[in-house]
């Protein structure tokens, strides 16, 4: 598993499991929370820390996380993709709030960036593809 593989305190390694973990239970299409080229990041395109918050789901007061991405595949006028806690270490919730304290950055930064060599690196989608492609 992924995770086996994952150091915690890795800037690189917690953002792909955050992006990963929220990708997936989101069902949002990995290339929506990663930028093409490490040069590519665009506050107008790609989601930010800005753009998260917590919100209550009405019927059942369930707390959920929405992260707004401002142009997707099929709304080029953004729309919202959603995750909760889930259990057994497959938790966005904490993959997320670990990924922040590891690579803080400024509230406009992408979401998804790593501490890399002083700055913030972007997550691009060919990256993500190469570390997980012997899993």
């Amino acid at each position: 598993m992924v995770l086996s593989h994952i150091e915690l305190m890795n800037p690189f390694d917690v953002a792909m499991w955050a992006c990963l973990l929220c990708a997936f239970w989101s069902a949002a299409h990995v290339g929506e929370v990663t930028v093409r080229i490490l040069t590519g990041f665009n506050v107008a395109v790609h989601a930010k820390h800005s753009d998260m918050c917590q919100e209550c789901c009405g019927r059942t007061s369930l707390i959920q996380m929405a992260c707004f991405i401002p142009k997707t595949k099929s709304a080029s006028s953004g729309e919202d993709i959603f995750w909760s806690h889930q259990h057994r270490g497959l938790d966005p919730d904490a993959a997320v709030h670990n990924h922040l304290q590891v690579n803080s950055g400024p509230a406009s930064s992408l979401l998804f960036a790593y501490a890399h060599k002083g700055t913030l690196g972007s997550f691009t989608v060919a990256i993500f593809g190469y570390f997980l492609a012997p899993f």
